[in-house]
């Protein structure tokens, strides 16, 4: 029976063997796949949003037959061309995958993406913001053309954290080093079915400081968990000493405003050091709608 699916797909990469490419006027094919991103809304921000798209074509058990990058090319008409055997298959595509990896892609139930350093193990600084589709397609006996609309979704929340009234602090070494900021909680991994799994992993987001606003600012992604009580926010000064602790379902209870079912859901958390201590809230800009880009 292995032996069997291995001839099988040897047929299968064959028949997609110079139809994977820019130009496919000199490669008809028979399933047109288009690409869709409408986000919270209804309008087409596909090419806004996704910039790079990686497609795996399983077999209506799951087996892997082929993974491919899509053309840039493709990805500018939001379309692709693919010369099908016939029969049924399982097609995910995941889009901005710049520093992302998939583990255990040989079946659909098994595959799932993460940050490269998750499979390092190295520290994790955070994840591409990454954007799922999946389709079922059926590849009919005549010579007719299919014509399938792959839908994205998103597969992350966007983080953003301001610290004000802070700075670097002199270390046992007798350096001066900022505080560090960490995420932990997170899930490390999202399945080909585009649910957060994997271990429970901690973030490490890089940080723009400025000592003379003595601010920090950290941009970063997170797979899309479900689980927020076990998502802690910390920043930690260069002794160990914490100085300031957000439980994130406590934070989102606070402020209801956060809405994380969006698609662009973004966590948006402002910690300054007053003379009470370190303040939590959310950023007056996210109040008014003014949401920045990353």
């Amino acid at each position: 029976m292995k032996y069997t699916k291995y001839i099988l797909s040897l047929m299968f990469l064959a028949s997609l063997n110079g139809c994977i490419k820019e130009d496919m006027s000199d490669c008809p094919g028979n399933c047109l796949l288009e690409f869709s991103y409408v986000g919270d809304g209804t309008t087409q921000i596909f090419q806004d949003k996704i910039h790079k798209v990686d497609m795996y074509v399983f077999d209506s058990d799951g087996a892997l037959l082929s993974s491919h990058p899509i053309s840039e090319a493709d990805i500018k008409t939001r379309a692709t061309e693919l010369k099908l055997p016939i029969g049924n298959y399982r097609i995910v595509t995941v889009g901005n995958t710049y520093h992302t990896e998939v583990s255990n892609g040989q079946s659909l139930a098994t595959a799932q993406f993460c940050d490269k350093n998750c499979i390092s193990g190295e520290r994790i600084v955070g994840n591409d913001s990454l954007y799922y589709a999946y389709k079922e397609i059926s590849i009919p006996g005549d010579a007719q053309q299919i014509k399938e609309q792959m839908d994205f979704a998103s597969s992350h929340y966007k983080v953003h954290v301001e610290v004000v009234g802070t700075g670097p602090v002199e270390s046992t070494t007798r350096t001066l080093v900022w505080p560090l900021l960490s995420m932990s909680g997170l899930s490390s991994m999202t399945g080909f079915d585009n649910k957060a799994c994997g271990n429970i992993v901690t973030y490490y987001p890089e940080t723009e400081n400025n000592a003379e606003k003595h601010t920090m600012l950290a941009r970063f992604n997170i797979m899309r968990h479900t689980n927020h009580e076990n998502v802690n926010l910390d920043l930690t000064d260069a002794n160990g000493v914490n100085l300031a602790h957000v439980n994130l379902a406590d934070f989102l209870a606070a402020n209801p405003v956060v809405d994380l079912t969006r698609h662009e859901a973004l966590i948006p958390i402002r910690i300054e050091f007053k003379s009470i201590g370190a303040v939590v809230t959310v950023p007056d800009w996210y109040i008014v709608d003014v949401k920045p880009e990353f």
